[in-house]
């Protein structure tokens, strides 16, 4: 049975910009680096005011008790629009009516400097995609964090001098979880004392919800919470605990990544734009030789005619051979809607031509709502008669025969990135394993079938990268152009504040900042920088893989924990982990194991384990995470490394199910430790 996912619908080559273009660095008398660069950075000071101006209109409406319209590619290309010098068509309907209220605000609360967005058109319509997937993912991300994270705070504010006794806290965290569980599952399971708060608080923290998974909301609709996330960060403000950032902010100034395509290219070098993009198709080859060489190929994919670039290092994005016919038929549909849509305009006067154009936006929105909604009902139909045909089956089959249904079952569905070990056949788990132990100090800790190790830690990850040296050369590139203090001026502002004025306050002198420090920020020191450290992070994830193959096999099937870190730790460096587990998939096939209690349980005596306390110059004693002692059979004290022992637990885990099916009761999640 094949596991792994269908191939990649899109793949890139990254590779230094300079390298694609032509060997005159012209096209149409127009020095191509130059011209790309500026474009570059145009976007990016059009796309810094677009997320201010964004994040204040939507706090207005909410300050106003005025519902918060749905943020689409059409409201944020207005926000484009509000920020730049006014040229080129005016939006109609109701786009024109929102461009007035952005131009409004901007004008009377923000800046009355305006930006250059000639010829931007085509790049910009791709940065709202951008945009809408930046603000879209920051709620679907953090959503629930910010929930517990108020909660905690609130509680433990309210019952501060309690919590200093022991047993009062621990209870208290106990109760709290119940509390987070309830808000999460729309339940009331609450202690009693508990359950006025919670009714009186529940639709402020979280929006009214059917069912009992708030998380397929979140999914399904993200912007229902924004109202709900100011509310919360309100309300932790008051509290006096830090705040976070409800709607992302461009606030690093170093240049981001644009998309180009043949649209951008013809907008950027060509004379006669709207001739020639009548014909787009003819025009494709002609406009991508004249400024570009590229020679790059990807087995099974084709150049899609696309690049991603901040004018120092860039992306050259691939289609995969498969998706080409589909990517065709949806650029034929998209022209053949054009069409028609200019034949319904063509010949009526201003005010029936407004109107026409209303009525075929309501149209589309109709045919789009219900082509989703035809999606939703047919993947719901199907998975109604999956379900009740393996309802059907496991009635009729023994115990034997649903094991064996499960073993050789050709459709898994995997509810996770990294199937588990559990979601496949025991079939495809046969073979040479490598066992890993994945962690913060240690990145992976390995062990194959023949107990040979392999470790492979976060110093050792850093080093290699040089992570830590680029961020000081950046640090104190910053010192020299005279960055750093200019920025120090932002420190008593707050980016992250739900009051309006205290906002306002905040890009007023962010803009102020910024003035002064753009252009340097434009040196192309910053995105070398950043182009070495992204080159030294895919040299060490290769050289990685490389060891892995070279220790092992290339046969070798791996098993990894599934620790993952909820949030950054305090005093710790950020370390990969998601990023490493998809790199080791580029190689080798991974499952996931269930690692509940394999870091503190003995794999040998199945007790848990206690950490070593070793004795300090001053006379204290201090505790040594990494160690763990435990009893051995002579009753004498017995040491041994807590990510080795995780490893030798996630084996014995993985044997003891592939033997019996079954795991140990001590690592079950509903067996109680003593």
């Amino acid at each position: 049975m094949d596991v792994v996912k269908g191939p990649d619908k899109y793949k890139c080559i990254k590779l230094r910009f300079n390298k694609i273009i032509n060997n005159t660095n012209t096209y149409n008398n127009k020095n191509i680096l130059e011209t790309i660069s500026n474009a570059v950075i145009r976007t990016n000071k059009i796309a810094i005011k677009s997320y201010m101006l964004l994040r204040l209109w939507v706090l207005k409406k909410y300050e106003s008790n005025t519902d918060i319209p749905k943020i689409t590619k059409d409201v944020i290309r207005m926000s484009f629009n509000a920020v730049m010098i006014s040229k080129g068509k005016k939006p109609k309907g109701d786009n024109a009516l929102l461009l007035t209220e952005l131009q409004n605000l901007y004008k009377s609360d923000i800046n009355s400097t305006f930006e250059n967005g000639i010829k931007l058109s085509t790049i910009l319509n791709y940065y709202s995609t951008t945009i809408l997937t930046s603000i879209e993912n920051n709620i679907k991300n953090n959503f629930i964090n910010y929930i517990n994270r108020y909660i905690k705070s609130f509680f433990f504010v309210k019952y501060e001098k309690e919590i200093t006794c022991k047993e009062f806290k621990k209870q208290l965290i106990k109760d709290i979880n119940v509390i987070k569980k309830d808000l999460h599952e729309n339940t009331i399971k609450c202690d009693n004392k508990y359950k006025e708060w919670l009714i009186e608080n529940r639709n402020k923290i979280v929006p009214v919800f059917k069912g009992n998974n708030i998380y397929k909301l979140l999914n399904d609709n993200p912007q229902d919470f924004i109202k709900h996330m100011i509310y919360i960060n309100k309300e932790i403000a008051k509290l006096g605990k830090k705040q976070y950032q409800f709607f992302p902010l461009q606030n690093n100034t170093v240049l981001k990544h644009v998309q180009i395509d043949t649209g951008a290219l013809i907008e950027l070098f060509a004379t006669k734009v709207s001739e020639i993009k009548k014909d787009i198709d003819i025009a494709k080859a002609i406009i991508w030789t004249g400024i570009f060489n590229i020679n790059q190929t990807i087995k099974n994919y084709v150049f899609d005619y696309t690049i991603i670039t901040d004018g120092f290092s860039t992306a050259l994005r691939f289609l995969h051979k498969d998706k080409v016919e589909e990517e065709k038929l949806k650029h034929k549909k998209k022209k053949e809607g054009r069409k028609k849509r200019n034949d319904r305009l063509r010949g009526l006067g201003k005010e029936d031509k407004l109107k026409e154009e209303e009525l075929i936006k309501k149209e589309s929105i109709e045919l789009k709502n219900s082509i989703k909604l035809q999606k939703e009902l047919t993947y719901k139909i199907n998975k109604d008669k999956k379900e009740q045909e393996k309802k059907e089956k496991q009635e009729k089959a023994s115990d034997k025969e649903k094991e064996s249904s499960k073993d050789n079952t050709n459709e898994p569905i995997f509810k996770y990135e990294f199937p588990y070990i559990d979601d496949v056949s025991k079939e495809d788990l046969k073979g040479k394993h490598i066992f890993i132990d994945p962690g913060k100090r240690s990145l992976l800790t390995m062990v194959d079938d023949n107990n040979k190790y392999l470790n492979y830690t976060n110093s050792e990850y850093l080093n290699r990268t040089k992570r830590l040296i680029y961020a000081k050369k950046i640090e104190n590139y910053k010192t020299v152009m005279g960055i750093t203090i200019i920025e120090r001026e932002l420190v008593n502002f707050n980016s992250k504040s739900c009051i309006v004025e205290d906002f306002i306050k905040y890009i007023k002198k962010k803009l102020e900042v910024n003035n002064k420090i753009l252009d340097r920020y434009n040196d192309i020191k910053f995105r070398k920088y950043k182009w070495y450290s992204y080159i030294n992070k895919k040299r060490t994830e290769d050289n990685l893989l490389n060891t892995i193959e070279n220790t092992y096999s290339k046969d070798h099937i791996i098993i990894i924990g599934d620790w993952s870190i909820g949030k950054q730790m305090a005093n710790f460096i950020s370390t990969p982990n998601l990023t490493l587990k998809r790199k080791l998939r580029e190689r080798f096939t991974v499952y996931n194991i269930d690692e509940f209690r394999t870091s503190c349980i003995n794999y040998k005596t199945e007790k848990k384990g206690d950490n070593l306390w070793l004795p300090s110059t001053n006379g204290k004693q201090y505790k040594k995470h990494s160690i763990l002692t435990y009893k051995m059979e002579n009753k004498r004290l017995g040491c041994i490394n807590r990510d080795k022992n995780g490893c030798q637990n996630i084996k014995k885990l993985f044997i003891s199910y592939m033997t019996s099916g079954t795991i140990p009761k001590v690592y079950r999640r509903d067996y109680i430790l003593n």
